[in-house]
């Protein structure tokens, strides 16, 4: 094997060689600078002095990958961003925008107070990898969603993350939903005082969706997954994490379940205060008017996975009702939950009745185990029976009525009870004239011991 040496002599014969590796090294230099250089950063102040007076403005004069930055103030603007920007607000405490935004490209946006319509931001396609963190959302009882993510699929997760929801009271609604979307992860949000509304609504069709970290209270329900017989052309909801969040209280339940059409669902590591209904609820779903449930249809549930949880208070911990398809096994897996005040930990609800039949922590759900949990005062104790200290003076003796108190015939019990008074007079006869015969004696003795006189 032979190793070419480039000598000193031989560097000097090629001195084109030399200069081209300079320009290339150069030309590399001129491509990160001018790479660098568009990355600008547009400033908004709805007062000046500024670039802009609207952020609307400014987006539309930015291109990809600028920075948009907006001072404190209020802006009354609806935003469509269709290209790869930050925009930042000065805090929420003091930028606020009343409008609504549309996503079609990745968009990061932070620090502001946010209220608008319908859906106070609508993530669509083309909008993957979107940041959308630190935000106070205020629904006013008037909006339906937050945060809107519709067929986002593909690229980098799209994220919500450390935003405040309050307000977002429209029944049937969420703080955020998901539809027909993967790659979503909804952590360490507070979403509060929604009445009627929810908190996270997960829509069929969408796949690895991972809720971490939330905090959810007086929700209508913490986490509802619809994934219904109907919208089957939209595949099932699967690969949906519910895990490490707190519900203070719902009105409902904490995790809601609507339709057969699941594949992988876990529910790990949650606090659950009061809840009105039950903790985790499994229905047949509806076509979204709650009055027109459907037939089973789809795929059975499968790979349902509850583990770790507290339960504080509820009506049943899981509950699994009419219509609801399970596989022969493995389909709900319960393990390691703690369940407090409530009427049943574990219960199935057939078709063939009303009332649940309750499954005990020993016994399982066709094969689906339900195991290693801990039910506290699944029932109420009996009251603690008193027994009455016994008292010195004995209780006067009630008269018997022969024939309301005796087993037998009434006038057998009362010829036994007219013997008894006839012996009864003849004792007292015997001790008066024992008494009579004792004055008697007692008096001859006395007038034998007398002086005479």
């Amino acid at each position: 094997m032979h190793t070419a040496v480039l000598s000193h002599d031989s560097m000097a014969t090629r001195p084109f060689s030399v200069a081209a590796l300079i320009a290339v090294a150069a030309a590399g230099l001129t491509l990160v600078s001018a790479t660098t250089a568009s990355a600008a950063t547009l400033t908004v102040d709805d007062d000046g002095p500024a670039d802009f007076a609207s952020i609307s403005a400014a987006v539309a004069a930015a291109t990809p990958g600028d920075v948009v930055t907006v001072a404190a103030g209020s802006y009354t603007e609806d935003v469509t961003v269709d290209k790869q920007l930050s925009i930042v607000g000065d805090g929420a405490g003091t930028t606020s925008v009343v409008g609504d935004w549309l996503l079609s490209a990745p968009t990061s946006i932070s620090g502001f107070a946010l209220s608008g319509g319908d859906r106070v931001i609508q993530a669509g396609a083309g909008a993957e990898g979107s940041q959308i963190t630190e935000n106070s959302f205020d629904g006013g009882g008037t909006s339906g969603q937050g945060v809107f993510i519709d067929s986002v699929v593909g690229g980098d997760a799209t994220v919500v993350s450390n935003n405040v929801f309050d307000g977002f009271d429209v029944d049937g609604f969420s703080a955020v939903w998901v539809y027909k979307s993967a790659a979503i992860e909804v952590t360490g949000n507070t979403i509060t005082s929604n009445g009627t509304g929810g908190g996270v609504n997960v829509g069929e069709g969408s796949d690895d969706v991972s809720i971490t970290g939330n905090t959810f209270n007086s929700v209508q329900n913490a986490l509802v997954l619809i994934a219904i017989g109907q919208a089957l052309t939209d595949g099932p909801s699967s690969n949906v994490t519910f895990s490490d969040n707190t519900v203070t209280s719902s009105s409902s339940s904490a995790v809601y379940v609507g339709g057969n059409n699941v594949t992988g669902l876990t529910i790990d590591g949650n606090s659950f205060g009061t809840i009105g209904r039950h903790a985790v609820q499994f229905t047949a779903g509806y076509t979204g008017n709650e009055s027109a449930w459907i037939a089973p249809s789809g795929p059975d549930l499968t790979e349902i996975v509850i583990s770790g949880n507290s339960i504080t208070s509820a009506n049943i911990g899981i509950a699994v009702g009419d219509g609801v398809l399970l596989a022969e096994e493995g389909s709900i897996t319960s393990t390691g939950n703690t369940f407090g005040t409530m009427s049943s930990g574990f219960a199935v609800q057939s078709l063939a009745t009303t009332e649940p039949a309750l499954v005990s922590d020993e016994d399982n759900l066709g094969e689906n185990a339900a195991s290693g949990n801990v039910i506290v005062n699944a029932a109420p104790e009996p009251e603690p029976t008193v027994t009455p200290e016994p008292s010195t003076t004995p209780e006067p003796t009630a008269p018997v009525d022969a024939e309301a108190q005796g087993s037998g015939d009434g006038d057998e019990l009362a010829e036994s009870g007219a013997a008894d008074v006839s012996l009864g007079a003849a004792a007292t006869a015997v001790a008066l004239l024992a008494l009579g015969l004792g004055l008697v004696i007692a008096g001859r003795r006395t007038r034998r011991d007398s002086p005479t006189e």
